[in-house]
């Protein structure tokens, strides 16, 4: 999960007993493990905490993590795992992160997409796909028009460094810029955006580069995943 903390901008994660939802008829606590890692991939801050059956806690970034920006993972132990282990079933902590920019009401967004595992040693690993390609293309479907400003938010929950080239095009689809960036392993990368592009392309060896996308308007703001 992407977080920023600053003087305008507040991120909190939205915390459920998942056993509850997936197993509902087994009424037992979870132990919920966080990792906290700034923008150049460092642990800064780990924690643990237990949710009862159907319990829901905010957790305020800012708590735990005074770094301007980064990422940290959120995994779910359950002390019975009923039959889904058997079924090769496992749990993914998809929920949902908000975020308040310049005093607003929340933004919420849910997770984005499976980006690692905790072993039996609580050791983080990576799930998401490489290829030996260095060019797997990536095109948020959405116009960049109607707004002067906005970031382009990349995490790499890897334990390896990641290189990335970020293609800004114009309507004609005409290269505007290129951007090669480099993301340290468990860091995050922002690209702040201040020209009128109509859409860009995200390359790199891993596969779905899928970021995260925060235009700035006006009197408000909007945050999702491109």
């Amino acid at each position: 999960f992407f977080y920023k903390n600053n003087n305008s901008f507040q991120s909190k994660l939205m915390l459920f007993n998942l056993s509850s939802h997936v197993l509902p008829e087994i009424i037992q606590d979870e132990i919920v493990k966080l990792f906290f890692f700034n923008k150049k991939g460092s642990l800064v801050k780990k924690y643990e905490l237990t949710l009862g059956y159907q319990e829901t806690k905010e957790i305020l970034i800012s708590d735990f993590s005074n770094e301007e920006y980064g990422s940290f993972f959120a995994f779910h132990i359950f002390k019975n795992f009923g039959d889904l282990l058997q079924n090769n079933a496992y749990i993914s902590e998809r929920g949902y992160m908000a975020y308040s920019c310049k005093n607003s009401i929340w933004s919420f967004m849910h997770g984005n997409h499976n980006a690692a595992y905790l072993d039996d040693k609580f050791q983080i690993y990576s799930v998401l796909g490489k290829s030996f390609r260095e060019n797997n293309p990536y095109l948020p479907q959405v116009s960049f028009l109607d707004q002067d400003e906005f970031d382009i938010v990349i995490n790499n929950p890897s334990n390896k460094l990641n290189s990335l080239l970020v293609t800004f095009k114009d309507e004609k689809h005409d290269t505007v810029d290129n951007k090669k960036i480099y993301i340290y392993p468990y860091g995050t990368h922002i690209i702040n955006c201040k020209k009128k592009i109509y859409s860009l392309e995200l390359n790199s060896k891993q596969v779905l580069n899928r970021p995260i996308i925060i235009k700035y308007y006006k009197d408000s703001f909007d945050i999702f995943h491109g």
